[in-house]
């Protein structure tokens, strides 16, 4: 009886322990909040993480819709959002700038200010608005889905199309006493599209914007990714394909621009859900992930590598990876964690990693939409290193287009690691050749040209078939 006895608590034992540390470090932020968690915000300066969303209780503090965490307890902000009947009006997004809180209400009335068109400060003791406000010409409230923190100016980014009074599409500047436009042009009221941009970066003094927005009515016109560089607005040759997909979320990772959301391979893009931006042209990550249906929702960068959250199961080409996976630039990783819901965001404070979204538990413990990691996250299972090298050198084909964009004659420089016959094909995006030439190439470089003077204006596909392989680039004809 006793040998017995003993068995089974050893077998308790090592199954509690097992159990145990499968989520060994994931902590609770003192019960979470009683509903879904929006954002997420880090402020390094103070130490701080910013939390929105719609929930109307912090651990039994209640906040509405939004709070702060100081790394053991949760404050409050005024009243929050008004309104709030179980949950909250959401609170879409918030940040720190100059000491002031910034945030995105979708509610009519916070702290007792009305009509808060979408954005709101707080300045330490009440809640104020900002500017004339977001709005669209119907008159409902516009919204911020990301703010980008810069020393002399916020940048606002999101859906709306005034600032107060005046014309402003889906970008913004705050300079902490005036709204302004930075001129964002891919949108065209008079044919109803206004568009969203949902998540930026500034890189070199760059700033790139991702979302989905467009000029011209037509999935082939769908652009979703742009950059403001010395005044002007710019595009790839390669943009977001497909008529629903797009950019959610943008981050900087070694060097490289990474972009994450809700594409698929099917729609022409190069990779499900994540990409890298490499060179002027979006290229696949280590096989992407498996399901045309997974869905990036937040990407940070925490022990040197990346991680991406969101809603799939696998990635890679068979890891698996349940809302959480890492990518160290040469190979992905998955995380034994079964969540019960997707993870919505993320952010890096110290040692520790915050994680929010409409998830309540992980390996079946309640979590109720908060939990952290402090300290080294070890992946279960790892794929094996792929090629990043960059694509000029995966292929034997060096390609290069100049002037990009042309107006009159397009020239092409290009050598192969041999001698031998290649095809030149030049399309616009609905298919159609317009041009078609052999060429005797080598590996000396080599040079053409071809006479666009009277193209139409618009994007077009330029197809190199050598041996074996195919580059593809794409050139603008003005």
């Amino acid at each position: 009886m006793k040998v017995k006895t003993s068995s089974i608590s050893i077998f308790i034992f090592v199954f509690f322990c097992s159990n145990l540390t499968l989520a060994q470090n994931w902590q609770t932020l003192n019960g979470g909040t009683d509903w879904n968690v929006a954002d997420l915000f880090a402020d390094t300066v103070s130490g701080q993480l910013f939390i929105s969303g719609a929930f109307q209780h912090t651990g039994n503090i209640e906040a509405n819709g939004v709070a702060v965490w100081d790394g053991s307890e949760f404050e409050t902000f005024g009243t929050g959002v008004d309104n709030c009947i179980t949950t909250c009006p959401v609170v879409v997004s918030v940040a720190m700038w100059q000491g002031d809180l910034f945030c995105s209400p979708t509610s009519y009335s916070m702290g007792g200010v009305l009509d808060p068109k979408g954005l709101m400060r707080w300045n330490g003791e009440m809640w104020n608005k900002v500017g004339g406000g977001l709005s669209f010409l119907s008159g409902n409230n516009g919204l911020v889905y990301d703010f980008l923190p810069q020393d002399s100016s916020l940048i606002l980014l999101g859906g709306f199309q005034l600032a107060g009074t005046d014309t402003v599409y889906n970008v913004a500047r705050w300079n902490g006493e005036q709204l302004t436009s930075l001129g964002f042009p891919y949108a065209n009221p008079e044919l109803g599209i206004i568009g969203k941009v949902q998540s930026g970066l500034i890189k070199d003094g760059t700033l790139y914007v991702g979302g989905n927005f467009q000029k011209e009515l037509g999935i082939e016109n769908t652009i979703d990714f742009a950059w403001f560089f010395n005044g002007n607005w710019h595009q790839s040759d390669q943009n977001i394909k497909g008529g629903n997909d797009d950019i959610g979320k943008m981050i900087t990772y070694k060097g490289e621009i990474y972009v994450g959301g809700n594409f698929r391979v099917s729609s022409g893009n190069a990779g499900n859900a994540i990409m890298r931006f490499q060179d002027g042209i979006f290229v696949d990550v280590g096989g992407s992930f498996d399901s045309e249906l997974a869905n990036i929702r937040d990407m940070v960068v925490f022990d040197g590598k990346l991680f991406v959250f969101g809603l799939f199961n696998s990635v890679g080409g068979g890891i698996p990876a349940q809302n959480i996976a890492s990518w160290d630039g040469e190979k992905w990783c998955g995380y034994g964690f079964d969540f019960d819901h997707l993870i919505r965001t993320a952010e890096v404070l110290g040692d520790r990693l915050y994680i929010g979204g409409p998830f309540d538990s992980i390996n079946y413990q309640p979590y109720n939409h908060l939990a952290f990691w402090e300290g080294e996250l070890e992946p279960t299972v790892c794929g094996n290193p792929v090629n990043t090298a960059p694509i000029e050198k995966r292929t034997k084909i060096r390609l290069n287009l100049f002037p990009n964009p042309t107006s009159s004659a397009l020239h092409i420089q290009l050598r192969y690691a041999q001698s031998t016959q290649g095809k030149l094909q030049i399309e616009n995006l609905s298919g159609q050749t317009l041009h078609t030439e052999t060429l005797d190439i080598s590996p000396t470089l080599q040079s053409w040209q071809v006479n666009v003077a009277d193209w139409p204006s618009g994007v077009y596909v330029v197809r190199l078939q050598a041996g074996s392989e195919q580059v593809v680039r794409k050139f603008v004809k003005e």
